[in-house]
């Protein structure tokens, strides 16, 4: 026991000195005047528009397939495969948070649902003022005057939320590389992750996929920017904002952030940066449960312990 907890210890000293060494390591890489310097700069940079207009000219051709024809019960989905839009993010809000449904689809956040429902929202309003919207329902026709055109504006809507989200991603695969390395290694990096089949297939599509990896890509900039300049209460809100969104989109993206914390605060004690993590998340989820706790008065003790037993394996 004591030989595993020397180890432990020794490896522990190793991530310390090596995120100081990147941490000391990167501002002599990059030596920029300031923090706005440089944002304007990388915003003005040539190299990132280019990489931008060409994710889009991948993106474009092929933003269309997919689309369902409504004009038929069984042809109210999208057949390509994961695609979501136009029908799943008024069904999933519509069963969150209008009818509580216990059969609804918990294997994601809520958020990019928001998301796509606020992007919805406009045109649903003016298809309701317009008497183009009436007794809205879960059946075909959905309430709609014409379920064909409607569905084809939402099906875009949606799909150009998802095109704008993986644009987001191919900068922030940039902006991260360009930080740390240099305009060549932003360049490389952006072209091998807009040349892969999974970004020119997922970029239109409106499942939660690329949008999470969208707000990762953004996250890891943030985390870029604070090992290159440090770390401010600015710089912290948004890399803070930016894994918020992730997870909130799809919560698998926490494990792409697990080793920034080490990173950027390498003397915290490993204990120190768990239970403090773990404890905001209690801190989050106690004005959520306050709504159900009519729900959680019916737990019994067994239950609490095991949900204990489940939280203490699971999270230490």
């Amino acid at each position: 026991m004591a030989a595993h907890l020397r180890d432990c210890e020794s490896a522990r000293a190793r991530v310390r000195s090596i995120a100081l060494r990147i941490r000391a390591i990167c501002p002599s890489l990059l030596a920029l005047p300031n923090q706005r310097g440089h944002v304007n700069r990388t915003l003005r940079d040539p190299l990132l528009w280019l990489m931008l207009a060409a994710a889009l000219a991948l993106v474009l051709p092929v933003a269309h397939w997919g689309i369902p024809r409504v004009n038929a019960d069984h042809r109210a989905h999208a057949w390509g495969n994961d695609d979501q839009v136009p029908l799943a993010p008024l069904a999933e809000l519509h069963n969150a948070l209008v009818e509580a449904r216990p059969d609804r689809n918990v294997a994601y956040p809520m958020f990019h649902y928001l998301l796509v429902g606020g992007a919805y929202a406009p045109y649903l309003a003016a298809l309701r003022l317009g008497g183009d919207l009436e007794h809205p329902s879960g059946e075909y026709p959905f309430g709609l005057a014409d379920p064909e055109r409607a569905f084809l504006v939402l099906s875009w809507i949606g799909r150009s939320l998802s095109i704008l989200l993986a644009l987001a991603c191919v900068a922030g695969v940039y902006w991260t590389a360009r930080t740390l390395f240099g305009r060549g290694a932003g360049v490389f990096a952006a072209l091998a992750w807009l040349l892969a089949f999974p970004f020119v297939y997922y970029a239109p599509l409106g499942n939660p996929d690329g949008p999470m990896l969208a707000w990762t890509s953004l996250g890891l900039a943030a985390t870029a920017e604070v090992l290159r300049r440090g770390l401010t209460p600015g710089r912290a809100a948004l890399l803070g904002a930016f894994v918020a969104c992730a997870g909130a989109t799809k919560d698998q993206s926490a494990a792409n952030f697990v080793l920034v914390a080490p990173l950027l605060l390498p003397d915290y004690p490993a204990a120190l940066l768990s239970f403090s993590r773990y404890l905001a998340f209690g801190l989050i989820a106690l004005p959520l449960a306050w709504f159900d706790r009519a729900r959680l008065a019916q737990f019994s003790r067994g239950d609490w312990l095991e949900a204990l037993k489940l939280s203490t394996v699971g999270n230490l």
